[in-house]
């Protein structure tokens, strides 16, 4: 690996406190332009190269979101580079960020959320386990890796809440419903402990170890199969439902904003266009008034 970007991921570890996943992303991406010079070293790179790289990436039908994260990527990386001195002048100093076409996120019913949670049976440890953690995905809000990283301190069923490590390693305090409570109260009991455990982490796989990010996604998804749901759903579909649910309820935008860990209000701020997208659908399929109705002659 060549030093400046050595450095580079270093600075993003200890001086921007970012997390393991986000560090490796970013070192997958600039890795890839790295393929993409053929041999030529980072330090000789010119606005035109990152061009033709964009270009390479847009001709592969990689997705305008995929090419918009490596030039992320690559601005910091040069950014990075030229307040360290590796380079003189900045080939990333007006590089351009292809737009993103905005979209609403997908979000679960109130009925279909109960439907997935509920058809958890509480008999077996895997069961326990099951409905624990999706209580916590939508009970909490919590984003997949934050859930993967728990481990039993982060819990305090005492006082009703769960300390939370998000992006770039911040922590956050969230407040834990009845239903949560009394699903992993069950689980620690009951559930956890057949799992024969040798990890500190709070969900367990079968071979009593952490279940990693991609252990809870496949898990996720097989729930969903289970639960008839033929629409996509992902692990972050319950964070998106909790966080709209919570709105639709009359939370204030700025709490939601602190329980989901957001750095910038803006981001919360999705959440509102979905709630009221989805008030006009239920307006527009309802109302008497709101559409064209035939007269009677």
């Amino acid at each position: 690996m060549a030093e400046e970007l050595k450095a580079f991921l270093n600075y993003l570890l200890l001086e921007r406190n970012y997390s393991p996943n986000t560090i490796a992303a970013y070192e997958r991406d600039i890795l890839d332009f790295q393929e993409f010079l053929q041999g030529k070293s980072f330090l000789s790179v010119n606005e035109v190269d990152l061009k033709q790289f964009l270009v390479d990436i847009l001709r592969k039908n990689r997705s305008r979101r995929t090419a918009a994260r490596k030039m992320v990527a690559l601005r910091s990386f040069y950014r990075f580079l030229k307040r360290c001195g590796f380079i003189k002048e900045n080939p990333a100093l007006s590089l351009e960020i292809p737009k993103i076409p905005k979209t609403l996120p997908e979000v679960l019913t109130v009925d279909e959320v109960f439907k997935v949670i509920e058809g958890q049976e509480n008999s077996t440890p895997t069961g326990m386990r099951n409905r624990a953690l999706l209580e916590l995905f939508y009970g909490a809000g919590l984003r997949i890796g934050e859930i993967a990283g728990l481990t039993l301190n982060d819990l305090d069923l005492t006082q009703g809440y769960v300390r939370v490590t998000g992006k770039g390693r911040r922590q956050r305090i969230v407040p834990l419903g009845k239903y949560a409570l009394d699903s992993l109260k069950l689980y620690l009991e009951a559930g956890r402990p057949a799992f024969k455990p040798k990890s500190e982490k709070l969900f367990l796989n079968q071979q009593g170890e952490g279940l990693t990010v991609r252990g809870i996604r496949y898990l996720i998804s097989q729930i969903v199969k289970k639960a008839g749901l033929s629409r996509k759903i992902t692990p972050h579909t319950f964070r998106h439902s909790y966080a709209t649910h919570l709105l639709e309820g009359g939370a204030d935008i700025r709490a939601v904003q602190e329980l989901l860990g957001h750095k910038r209000l803006s981001t919360t701020e999705i959440y509102t266009h979905l709630s009221k997208e989805r008030l006009r659908e239920v307006y527009l399929r309802t109302h008497p008034r709101s559409r064209e109705e035939k007269n009677d002659v």
